[in-house]
């Protein structure tokens, strides 16, 4: 949600940054150091309250989101397969600056 709909950012290690998935990620592993691949997916049109926010992150997205995160998913298996066979630093170097838009 910290990251707009179509962004997408690898990293070497960092910490949970408030997300529980992350935490839980964290706390089984017994360290932060692990790459980690953040997509963006935008935040809610207003965040009144918590409710807001997980119908947001559970929700489905629209029909323009769709056609963007098909796009993000291509653009995200690249990136993957450049960290697997060149390293995680050239992969960030070449996909953390880019994002996918709707058109």
């Amino acid at each position: 949600m910290d990251l707009p709909l179509g962004k997408v950012r690898l990293r070497l290690s960092g910490s949970a940054g408030g997300h529980n998935g992350m935490k839980s990620a964290i706390a089984h592993l017994g360290t932060q150091q692990f790459p980690r691949l953040r997509i963006g997916i935008g935040s809610p049109k207003a965040i009144a309250a918590d409710k807001d926010t997980v119908s947001h992150v559970l929700g489905k997205f629209s029909k323009a989101e769709t056609v963007v995160l098909d796009e993000v998913i291509h653009l995200t298996m690249e990136a993957v397969e450049l960290s697997l066979r060149q390293g995680i630093e050239k992969a960030m170097s070449l996909y953390n600056n880019r994002s996918i838009s709707a058109e």
